[in-house]
């Protein structure tokens, strides 16, 4: 069995693998802003990436991802990387993962619910 089907109970296609990749990435590069105490900068990442969402700055969302990617290294480069600090990236990437499972989960529609029996 896989990560996915082991975590999950369930095995997951490869659809909804890249968005699950995704996800951990930025609860990734976030999870550090917040292990790190940076909360002002996590606030102001957040909001960025939510007004780029809404209005599909996209060029915007990839430069925010390149640069807390930069933060991040830069943790790692310094030595701030901890086994606490690791602890909290790993809670919270697998925090990141179950809440969008389960989203996705309960607003995926059921094919069965749209045929007439009659």
């Amino acid at each position: 069995p896989d990560l996915f089907e082991a975590l999950l109970g369930h095995s997951v296609s490869g659809s909804q693998v890249g968005p699950a990749v995704a996800v951990a990435s930025l609860a990734l590069l976030g999870g550090n802003l917040l292990a790190t105490g940076r909360w002002v900068t996590f606030l102001v990442f957040l909001s960025a990436y939510v007004a780029s969402a809404i209005y599909e700055l996209h060029i915007v969302a990839m430069a925010l991802t390149t640069f807390m990617g930069a933060l991040f290294a830069l943790t790692l480069w310094t030595g701030a990387a901890s086994l606490k600090w690791l602890a909290t990236e790993a809670v919270l990437v697998l925090v990141a993962l179950v809440v969008v499972t389960v989203v996705v989960q309960l607003t995926q529609e059921d094919p069965g619910g749209h045929v007439l029996v009659p």
